[in-house]
């Protein structure tokens, strides 16, 4: 049975690692996010969809130190 996830930081190491382990297994409703909010229509969008969500990774962060 696929899930419905969302996860964030699907750019960096761990997150990228995550996606293609979801992608493997077969789960088509993999929802990514980064920091760049312009890949949303709105925040109505992403609210409904974070709320349909059986589970939520949230692995982003900035690890830039300078």
């Amino acid at each position: 049975m696929d899930m419905k996830i969302v996860l964030t930081g699907y750019k960096g190491f761990i997150g990228g690692a995550l996606l293609k382990a979801l992608n493997k297994k077969g789960n088509n409703y993999v929802y990514t996010l980064d920091q760049n909010k312009e890949q949303w229509d709105n925040e109505n969008e992403l609210e409904q969809i974070v709320s349909q969500c059986d589970i939520i990774f949230h692995v982003g962060a900035i690890s830039d130190t300078t």
